[in-house]
């Protein structure tokens, strides 16, 4: 009988929809976005298994300190980091912050963007506007979803495979974060997270294996997209502020064939000349 108790709290801890056990680290680098302050809209990086934020920049526009809503940041296929802001849609200098308006549209508050690699497509969505793709050529923007149905759309991420996955809150008249997937131009709901996520306060990226990743409060957590028990569990603090508005992976570049054959024949083509000489 001790047995068969204990074997039911185990079952009952395994169906917890918050994880309180920090789930692997990959080592990721991230870049996230704070919340606007009267200093500016800042930018942090953050490596995972590690606790809190290093190289701190703020957001600029013409080298002045820019205080804007960054509603959703993600990096496309050519290495541009694009935002979507409330004032714009921007490309973003990594290293500095300094913004380059490529879009003269925004979002309010609430708002997601995200990098579609099978499309080529950058995707953002307003709180209640529904879903448009911009094209990264003329950065002219299409409507693909109304979302009918979503309430304060928060994040979007797209995996590998273009699979868009939305995360939205008080749509439950709470503030608890509700995950969808976008099928075709349909939302379908796969169940609550269990964790607050207030309008656009987070960030929703995937990350170096393909995970769901998420941001709320100041905890990056890791999300287990189940059809009717989806489960997130924290991977590492972030620390900092409370809230941060957006979530990008850094992928670091794999080096061309061409970088690495030179690599390969530098050594000889330095023999060969002392050989010569």
């Amino acid at each position: 009988m001790m047995r068969l108790n204990i074997r039911l709290v185990l079952v009952a801890l395994t169906v917890t929809t918050v994880s309180a056990i920090a789930t692997p680290a990959t080592g990721d680098k991230w870049t996230v976005a704070g919340w606007p302050q009267f200093d500016g809209t800042w930018l942090f990086d953050h490596t995972e298994g590690t606790s809190g934020l290093t190289n701190p920049r703020s957001l600029k526009i013409g080298g002045n300190v820019a205080s804007l809503m960054l509603s959703g940041m993600d990096y496309d296929s050519q290495g541009r980091l694009l935002a979507i802001t409330s004032s714009g849609f921007y490309e973003v200098a990594p290293t500095t912050g300094e913004l380059t308006l490529r879009g003269a549209f925004g979002v309010g508050i609430e708002g997601a963007a995200s990098y579609d690699p099978v499309g080529n497509r950058f995707l953002i969505a307003a709180g209640f506007g529904g879903i448009e793709e911009v094209d990264l050529v003329n950065f002219n923007r299409n409507l693909i979803s109304p979302l009918t149905g979503i309430d304060d759309v928060s994040g979007i991420a797209v995996g590998s495979n273009g699979q868009i996955w939305i995360l939205a809150s008080n749509t439950n008249s709470s503030s608890i974060a509700e995950l969808y997937e976008l099928q075709g131009n349909t939302p379908v709901s796969y169940g609550l997270l269990g964790i607050p996520v207030s309008g656009a306060i987070a960030g929703f990226d995937v990350d170096s294996n393909g995970e769901l990743t998420l941001t709320s409060g100041n905890s990056l957590y890791r999300v287990n997209p189940v059809f009717g028990t989806p489960t997130v569990s924290m991977v590492s603090s972030l620390a900092g502020p409370s809230d941060y508005s957006g979530l990008t992976f850094n992928a670091v570049p794999e080096p061309s064939f061409g970088l690495l054959a030179a690599l390969v024949l530098m050594p000889l083509i330095r023999r060969r000349h002392k050989l010569a000489i």
